[in-house]
């Protein structure tokens, strides 16, 4: 028997592990594992797992999957005690150190028991790489390789659905994991149909609208939890735009996209290199500062109780909804990062958990960038108030996730702790009760981050630093 093991690569059609599971004459399973060691991971929320249930419920449509509930390991345990399995295959994995480690372990049973485990290569993102040099062109070059075709009859001619009791999904995980609904629904036919309503409805506006608040809800194509989970390939993503290029009127938006595509790979590309971003800072002179915590500033960042209207409708809109556009997640670690002097360790856990998208491999990498302890990135302090007045003018996002500021005037949405107490007392309305004042004065934080984080930059042991983390790139 052959064994597909589904990862992030819940989809049928470009999918290399299925395309070789077919070859020969062995039935195969394909099997996803809801593992207790991820459930209890730092960076796991139910939503990552409500997507992924949905995926393969629109899978199982199509197929049979194999579900099973337990750690990976020990499934395996079973299904070889239990069946002749010949090969597995799967993506190999850019994922964080507890599922490299879980692999290892996996690695060494396939081994001792003479199972072939073959692993393929996930969008461009090659293992091993020491440096980055000829990495673009070597990405571009699988980009515009052909899409893998699989046969859905062959599929379910061989296909082969397996069961343990004792690995069965418990009724409370599934609550737990159905119990929100998203506006985003997991899926590879619903991955396509945002895919194919991005071509023809929203791309020429794309551009224009990327960095706004509330337009970019509206034209961004949303695609990003489809290709986290990997309803859809990247490849795939890539050669529909082209294809599709002559009905693109707005050529900056297709090519904007399509280098998005490519900057999605090379961050995975990054962390695969280098998981330290993970848990350190790349550049270890950083380590110096923002070293104390306030469980106070915390709480009222997650919560959006910050007296900065765009971060606080930012990070309630985040909870509910599982997604940002990229300018407000720069904004809102920045914020936490720089404004309110923390680690950035504390934000990179709770929004993991938030993002639908949680990518390991782009998220730290992320993190850090906008936390400046890269040291060969750009330091940018966002200042809330003027994000605000240019991304959001009319205060539309602001009101509909802070909605405590929806009957002030409108000159006020953006700082309303401006308001005199005349003001206040005619629209009914009091800073520190209906809606909190600022809890750091921003001139001064940032004037302090700005001074702090250019000492470091500037340092002996951050040049020094830098030197190493530019050499992998050369």
């Amino acid at each position: 028997m052959n064994i597909v093991w589904l990862k992030r690569d819940i989809r049928i059609q470009d999918h290399k592990p299925i395309y070789e599971s077919l070859k020969g004459n062995n039935e195969i399973c394909f099997i996803y594992i809801f593992e207790p060691l991820i459930e209890n991971n730092f960076d796991f929320d139910y939503r990552h797992w409500n997507f992924i249930y949905q995926s393969i419920n629109d899978l199982s449509k199509k197929t049979k999957v194999s579900i099973f509930y337990g750690e990976a390991l020990e499934v395996f345990k079973k299904i070889i005690e239990s069946y002749q399995v010949e090969n597995v295959f799967s993506y190999q994995e850019t994922g964080v150190q507890l599922t490299f480690d879980r692999d290892k372990k996996v690695k060494n049973l396939f081994q001792k028991e003479n199972i072939n485990w073959t692993e393929f290569e996930k969008n461009g993102v090659l293992r091993g790489l020491k440096k980055r040099k000829d990495w673009s062109a070597i990405w571009y070059k699988k980009m515009n390789a052909p899409i893998l075709k699989n046969d859905l009859s062959l599929i379910n001619k061989k296909i082969k659905l397996i069961n343990f009791d004792q690995f069965n999904l418990p009724l409370k995980v599934i609550n737990k994991m159905t119990k929100k609904s998203f506006y985003l629904k997991g899926g590879e036919d619903q991955a396509l149909v945002i895919l194919d309503s991005f071509v023809n409805n929203k791309i020429n506006v794309y551009s224009r609208n990327i960095s706004y608040a509330q337009k970019s809800r509206e034209s961004n194509s949303l695609l990003s939890p489809y290709i986290a989970w990997g309803n859809i390939s990247l490849k795939q993503i890539y050669q529909i735009l082209r294809s599709n290029s002559e009905k693109v009127k707005n050529k900056r938006s297709l090519n904007q996209f399509l280098s998005r595509i490519r900057w999605n790979a090379h961050f995975i590309q990054k962390f695969e290199m280098e998981m330290r971003y993970e848990k350190e800072n790349i550049n270890s002179a950083f380590d110096l500062i923002r070293n104390d915590h306030s469980n106070k500033l915390h709480k009222a960042w997650i919560n959006g109780n910050t007296g900065f209207p765009l971060v606080d409708a930012a990070m309630r809109c985040v909870k509910e909804t599982g997604y940002l556009n990229f300018r407000l997640r720069a904004m809102v670690v920045s914020f936490y990062t720089h404004i309110l002097w923390q680690n950035w360790a504390p934000a990179s856990v709770h929004l993991a958990k938030m993002f639908l998208d949680y990518t390991p491999g782009i998220h730290f990498p992320q993190i850090q960038m906008q936390s400046g302890t890269t040291g060969v990135n750009t330091i940018r302090i966002y200042n809330p108030i003027k994000q605000s007045q240019e991304k959001d003018k009319e205060g539309v996002f602001i009101m509909r996730w802070v909605p405590e500021l929806k009957n002030i005037p409108i000159s006020f949405i953006h700082e309303p702790w401006k308001m005199t107490q005349m003001e206040q007392l005619i629209h009914n309305f009091e800073i520190g009760v209906d809606y909190p004042a600022p809890i750091v004065d921003f001139k001064s934080a940032y004037n302090h981050a700005k001074t702090e984080l250019w000492r470091i930059k500037k340092s002996k042991e951050s040049r020094k630093q830098n030197q190493i983390i530019v050499s992998k790139i050369l």
